[in-house]
C-alpha cells in the first residue's frame, strides 16, 4: 500500500525549504524566496514513487539558471513519457505539458545514464528495468515552475 502525501505548504517553511533545495540541487536553479503552491509525494519505503510540485516565482527570484535549461517545447520522447506517467490530480498533465513560453530542464538520474541532461539518450528508456528522472518546466507567462520526479 502506497501512502500519498499531499500538503498545503503555506505554513510549513521547513518542508518548503527542503523541497526548494531538492529542486535547486537536481535542476541547478536558485529558487530564492519562491513559494511552493502544490506538493505531492508518493515515494514509499522502497523509494519508488512520484514527486510533483508547483512553485510560484518571479523572473527576479530566479537568480541562477544553468546551461542545462532549454527553450520549450519539450521533445517528443520525453513529452510522451511525461504524458503517460504524470498521474496527479493536483498538477494536471495539461499544466506541465502545454506551457508554450518558457524553459525546461531534464535530468536522467538512472545509473545507466552517461549524459544525464541529454534527453536523446532517454529514447532507450523502455529498455531499462527502472525509470529515475526529473523534469522541471518554467512557464514565463505565469512565472510558475512545475517539477516532476519519477522513481520506479
Amino acid at each position: 500500500m502506497v501512502t500519498v502525501l499531499i500538503l498545503s505548504l503555506a505554513g510549513c517553511s521547513s518542508q518548503n525549504k527542503w523541497l526548494l533545495n531538492r529542486i535547486k540541487e537536481k535542476m541547478i536553479i536558485d529558487l530564492k524566496d519562491c513559494t511552493v503552491e502544490v506538493y505531492r509525494d508518493t515515494h514509499g519505503g522502497m523509494s519508488d514513487g512520484e514527486l510533483l510540485a508547483q512553485v510560484k516565482c518571479t523572473a527576479e527570484q530566479l537568480s541562477y539558471v544553468s546551461e542545462n535549461w532549454k527553450k520549450l517545447p519539450i521533445s517528443g520522447t520525453l513529452k510522451k513519457e511525461l504524458s503517460e506517467n504524470i498521474s496527479s490530480s493536483e498538477i494536471h498533465r495539461s499544466d506541465l505539458l502545454t506551457v508554450k513560453n518558457g524553459y525546461y530542464c531534464f535530468l536522467d538520474r538512472h545509473r545507466e545514464a552517461t549524459d544525464p541532461h541529454n534527453e536523446t539518450e532517454f529514447s532507450n528508456i523502455n529498455e531499462r528495468y527502472s525509470y529515475n528522472y526529473s523534469v522541471a518546466v518554467f512557464d514565463s507567462y505565469s512565472n510558475t515552475l512545475y517539477y516532476y520526479e519519477l522513481d520506479t
